[in-house]
């Protein structure tokens, strides 16, 4: 296949953009293609996007496949056209005669089709789509619904994009910019279930700022608020894109590190322990990390659980002079004494 047109490189970016392609059913689209064929009358309506090597049906009725090869999809003539485009007998169109879906199943004929454009006008997505066996028109009430429905389409699709940026803001911590408590304990789940399945290690870090109230007393909010983005900064550098940070509230974070046995989460936050120091020293604050740091061989009730033994274990380094980090692993009936760490 030819590489995209810069054009079209800008289109597939933006229907990407949708995180839309090979998502479930949705009641919402289902609804506008049950009207589409209803209000044209025809046994077919689609709505089809287009990426770069396939049509890919969002809602379909009347047809069994999800999607077919974009080489012989009647949608990639429809995306060009910057209003409805039909063929009243696909048998007798040269552009389409030959098409395997016109000379067998589902043995199109007649088709038409209005562009799902972005919200912008600028790019077409993909199109509602209808489709008969028989040769025919639609009427000019019904061409003006099709275009409406159409608009409907490009509806839903800026709806479901403003409900998943508010759901992903909603698990944000809105100061720090990484996940807040709700957003850690849904991953949390997840890793513990994974955990239960394969029995690969998880570990958790707990971290606690010390002296951090005196900050806020003796330099203001703003800069509480300056050291709390700069420790979020400095630790989600350090991680891998599979680790989690979040902020579980005040001054408070912790750490997900997903198959990570003791000695690589030794590493880790001994790494990370050493940079948020080098940081706070840097600009000249007294603020200094209790850290507790868990790894996990068995999946303990529940995330709770699991996220309590590195608290605990965290304040155990709190009432033991601060500034360190203790590691403990917990595994089926034993646990191994916790091992202290001293910055030099």
């Amino acid at each position: 296949m030819k590489s995209p047109k810069p054009s079209e490189e800008a289109r597939l970016t933006a229907l990407r953009a949708y995180d839309i392609l090979d998502t479930g059913p949705e009641k919402s689209f289902d609804d506008l293609t049950s009207l589409a064929s209803h209000v044209c009358e025809t046994p077919i309506a689609l709505i089809s996007l287009v990426d770069s090597d396939r049509q890919w049906f969002k809602s379909r009725i009347g047809l069994e496949v999800s999607e077919t090869s974009r080489d012989i999809a009647f949608c990639s003539h429809a995306i060009d056209q910057p209003d409805l485009f039909m063929v009243r007998d696909a048998a007798q169109d040269e552009r389409f005669a030959n098409n395997p879906m016109v000379v067998s199943e589902p043995k199109i004929r007649f088709y038409a089709a209005a562009p799902v454009f972005t919200s912008d006008g600028q790019h077409a997505l993909g199109t509602l789509c209808v489709i008969d066996r028989e040769p025919r028109e639609l009427d000019a009430n019904q061409q003006e619904a099709l275009r409406a429905l159409a608009r409907q389409v490009q509806a839903q699709l800026e709806l479901r994009v403003s409900l998943r940026r508010e759901h992903e803001l909603a698990r944000m911590d809105a100061l720090t910019a990484v996940p807040n408590r709700r957003a850690f304990y849904e991953v949390l789940q997840r890793e513990r279930h994974r955990l239960e399945r394969s029995g690969r290690p998880l570990t958790l870090a707990y971290v606690d700022l010390d002296n951090f109230k005196e900050v806020n007393d003796n330099f203001g909010h703003m800069a509480g608020d300056s050291v709390l983005t700069t420790v979020a900064s400095v630790m989600s550098r350090s991680l891998r894109k599979a680790d989690v940070v979040a902020r579980l509230g005040g001054d408070e974070f912790a750490i997900m590190l997903p198959e990570t046995n003791v000695e690589a989460a030794r590493q880790v936050a001994t790494k990370i322990h050493l940079r948020l120091m080098e940081a706070m020293e840097h600009n000249g604050l007294p603020v200094t990390f209790s850290v507790g740091v868990v790894t996990f061989t068995v999946a303990l009730g529940t995330v709770e659980d699991l996220l309590q033994k590195a608290d605990e274990l965290m304040y155990s380094v709190k009432i033991h002079g601060k500034s360190n980090v203790r590691f403990e692993v917990v595994s089926e009936g034993s646990a191994l004494n916790p091992v202290e760490l001293r910055r030099s």
